[in-house]
């Protein structure tokens, strides 16, 4: 992992101080997310449960403006929002006090996880025929994750709460040039965080955050 950041901050340096032989682009793109079932706990003072929370496929929405280079490397800054309905929670285990329950059960949930991601991206673009551009690439950058959770097994509840968290993406993709100007990509990205906390009315929850993402997109240059 330390030889992928030295080499994001490398080819961000490059983004910002060597003019030549370059061309600016922006992008945009949209497509579907699958976000991996999460490992969460959740505490109050004096009581504590551990448990899973499955979610249902989402969508991601963002945009990007780059530098593309002689040598084929990019590099940009993207901006990208992520939603995810929750499905359900499994409750593996309760503590309160001395006293442990497991195995309680797995309850419906009415709420969603959201993400807004502020990224450093670096890709590589292969020579290949014709209009065709395979990429690969990746980056970091910082997230915001967000949890709203209005009702559990049926009952009402009103949980609401943020946190900004490091972030990384891998991904690859094929391109396809439409004209001088404008390509067509298709691409997968593995996007992930650090484990976000979030607090509301003295209860704790950690969460994970990893997920899959298949995306459509258009790259403009100028």
């Amino acid at each position: 992992m330390s030889r992928f950041l030295s080499a994001c901050v490398a080819a961000l340096a490059l983004f910002l101080f060597s003019p030549a032989h370059a061309q600016w682009y922006g992008s945009v793109h949209l497509g579907g997310v699958a976000l991996e079932d999460a490992d969460v706990t959740d505490s109050v003072p004096g009581a504590s449960a551990t448990g899973e929370a499955e979610f249902d496929n989402g969508w991601v929405i963002g945009g990007a403006l780059g530098y593309t280079f002689q040598n084929s490397v990019r590099a940009e800054l993207e901006v990208s929002y992520r939603r995810n309905e929750i499905d359900s929670v499994t409750i593996d285990t309760f503590s309160a006090g001395p006293a442990v329950f497991t195995g309680l059960g797995t309850f419906d949930v009415d709420g969603d996880v959201d993400s807004l991601g502020l990224m450093a991206n670096v890709w590589y673009d292969f020579s290949a025929p014709g209009n065709w551009k395979p990429y690969i690439g990746g980056g970091i950058g910082i997230v915001r994750v967000g949890v709203d959770i209005d009702a559990v097994a049926g009952v009402a509840t009103s949980y609401s709460d943020d946190d900004w968290v490091f972030g990384y993406q891998l991904g690859a993709g094929v391109g396809f040039s439409l004209n001088p100007t404008t390509v067509l990509s298709l691409d997968y990205r593995f996007f992930a965080t650090a484990d976000p906390e979030f607090k509301d009315s003295g209860e704790t929850l950690k969460a994970e955050y990893r997920s899959h993402n298949i995306m459509v997109g258009l790259r403009f240059s100028f």
